[in-house]
């Protein structure tokens, strides 16, 4: 299969330290985000990309490949276009048509999201779709789609050859700060409610 996802997710986090093993409902947040994509059948292999232990053991329990985080002399605070870029050039992807950036802490994020990113960047044959919220207008910090040339030679992901690609407000949480994962188990717990 020509699709990849990756999930960057390095141990450090300055805002909210610990937050992609952070429990959720019973499980670190970080399981969501590989369950939904592995349950797409979209992906050849899903990667954690990540330098800690801990992080990689979870990743392998809940059927997850490993890469390792890129890092810079012992700095590992480095945006997620660079982690993209440096896997999208690997010689292991040199073959992959599409790769998928989804963030750990995306538990709000559905298979059909996934599949509605990848049709339109398809269709439309843009470098990159990504998931926005509409109200207000923003990024809804869940997952990146995008052509794996596009990503290795470090062309912006906001861009005029990108798609932004609207969900549900109700999905809409970019887990950065306490307040963030509060909402985010809210807004996972009224789904819930909803899916019952």
């Amino acid at each position: 299969m020509s699709r990849t996802a990756i999930i960057p997710a390095r141990a450090d986090s300055k805002r909210l330290p610990g937050k992609n093993l952070r429990p959720f409902f019973g499980k670190p947040i970080i399981t969501y985000s590989i369950e939904t994509a592995l349950r797409s059948n979209l992906f050849g292999t899903v990667y954690v990309s990540c330098h800690d232990d801990e992080t990689r053991a979870i990743a392998r329990q809940y059927g997850g490949g490993v890469l390792y985080h890129p890092s810079r002399a012992g700095d590992y605070d480095i945006g997620t276009t660079e982690v993209m870029r440096e896997h999208a050039a690997l010689r292991a992807f040199e073959n992959c048509s599409f790769l998928c950036c989804i963030y750990p802490c995306a538990p709000l994020m559905t298979v059909e999201d996934l599949h509605v990113g990848l049709r339109a960047l398809k269709a439309y044959g843009a470098d990159y779709a990504f998931s926005i919220g509409t109200e207000p207008l923003c990024d809804a910090g869940a997952w990146y789609w995008g052509r794996r040339e596009a990503f290795a030679s470090g062309r912006p992901i906001f861009g005029t050859d990108s798609l932004m690609i609207p969900i549900p407000q109700t999905r809409v949480c970019d887990v950065n700060t306490e307040k963030d994962f509060l909402r985010a188990e809210l807004l996972y717990a009224a789904q819930q409610r909803v899916a019952v």
